[in-house]
């Protein structure tokens, strides 16, 4: 497994007149040698520790961890 996450809440002005909706984004932050071991084709998981919420580490898909392997090296 690559390390874990730290979720992190980002309040975001998306309201107008006909719609009032909230946006939050997740912060992966991944240290230099989880990188190279994503780059070397370690496999990924992602879940959440919260006390109301928790979800069960799982396996993100190989396309997907392929993908984010491609972003980090730019």
């Amino acid at each position: 497994m690559i390390g874990s996450s730290q979720a992190r809440k980002k309040n975001v002005e998306t309201h107008t007149a006909k719609k009032n909706s909230s946006n939050y984004f997740l912060c992966f932050e991944f240290t230099n040698l989880m990188i190279k071991d994503l780059q070397s084709g370690a496999t990924l998981f992602a879940g959440v520790e919260h006390p109301n919420y928790n979800v069960r580490t799982q396996e993100i898909p190989r396309t997907v961890s392929d993908l984010l392997a491609q972003d980090l090296s730019k």
